[in-house]
């Protein structure tokens, strides 16, 4: 009986090769173990700076909401700001640069308006301000009537007819504005409007006319076109010699101003006409602010 053995034997050297792999795979995990730490180093480095420049400009646009409430509470040496400066100031892009409420603006950082904190660009605020109203782009106002008495007297009318001695007359009445009610418009460049609120005139009879025999008191009944219908009552006197004056130039409600006669109690004088059926009118000229905003939306940009 007959069998035959086989073995299967390694010699020396057979297994070279698997040292380089393994020192591969090794480096390869090292590698990358590296490069993860040093992503995540680097992230970290940037999610610091991130939250330090996120830090300074929050804190930067906590101080222009903190500069705006101040200046709009106390102003700068011309006192408190109202709305409507603070909105036609900021709506006026040149106007910026220079001091607006007691902030010092200026051009340094890219050339675009900011406040610096410590002189520094990356440490600054800026503020805008709009009316979510618009109360300021438009008014319309009007005048329903006037009446007049003579001076001394208590009986009140829509005209006023002088006599002279000879019989002839003269007929003082108000016409206003055509169209009434009047519609102004408004913007930052033009934030007040110059106009008129009615006219004075004076008519003479058919047969002629008399100047103005005695003074005269008068009231202008004027209305403001908005919800509500506010108004007031714009006082004066004429005199004999026709001189027109009021007894206030200046008149605010619900924010809208009113500047009478050039912002002074003399209107002028009223002129006399010369011939039979002549009428004459003189204006009272105005200068009119729309409504002040009641609310404003101040927005303050920090930049770290």
């Amino acid at each position: 009986m007959k069998r035959n053995e086989e073995t299967l034997k390694h010699g020396p050297g057979q297994e070279s090769g698997a040292a380089l792999v393994t020192v591969l795979l090794i480096t390869f995990l090292l590698v990358t173990a590296s490069i993860a730490m040093l992503t995540a180093a680097g992230a970290s480095a940037r999610n610091s700076t991130d939250v330090l420049s996120e830090t300074k400009a929050y804190y930067a646009a906590e101080s222009g909401i903190q500069a705006a409430v101040n200046a709009l509470r106390f102003g700068d040496a011309g006192g408190p700001v109202n709305y409507r400066e603070a909105v036609n100031y900021f709506a006026n892009a040149g106007t910026l640069g220079g001091t607006a409420w007691g902030l010092p603006y200026d051009t340094v950082c890219d050339n675009d308006s900011r406040v610096r904190i410590a002189g520094e660009c990356d440490n600054s605020y800026k503020i805008t301000v709009r009316d979510p109203d618009n109360s300021q782009t438009s008014l319309s106002f009007r005048t329903t009537g006037a009446a007049f008495r003579q001076v001394g007297t208590t009986t009140w009318s829509a005209s006023r007819v002088f006599t002279g001695t000879d019989g002839l007359t003269t007929t003082l009445t108000w016409e206003p504005n055509t169209p009434n009610p009047s519609i102004l418009s408004f913007n930052a460049e033009t934030p007040s409007v110059a106009t008129q609120v009615g006219s004075f005139k004076l008519s003479n009879g058919a047969s002629g006319g008399t100047p103005i025999t005695n003074d005269t008191e008068f009231r202008i009944f004027y209305e403001l076109m908005l919800p509500g219908n506010p108004g007031w009552v714009i006082s004066g006197k004429i005199t004999t010699a026709g001189s027109i004056s009021v007894l206030s130039s200046k008149y605010v409600v619900t924010g809208s101003e009113i500047q009478l006669c050039g912002n002074t109690q003399n209107c002028g004088q009223i002129q006399i006409p010369g011939a039979p059926s002549q009428e004459l009118s003189t204006v009272m000229p105005a200068q009119i602010w729309p409504k002040e905003p009641h609310r404003l939306l101040v927005t303050s940009t920090g930049f770290g």
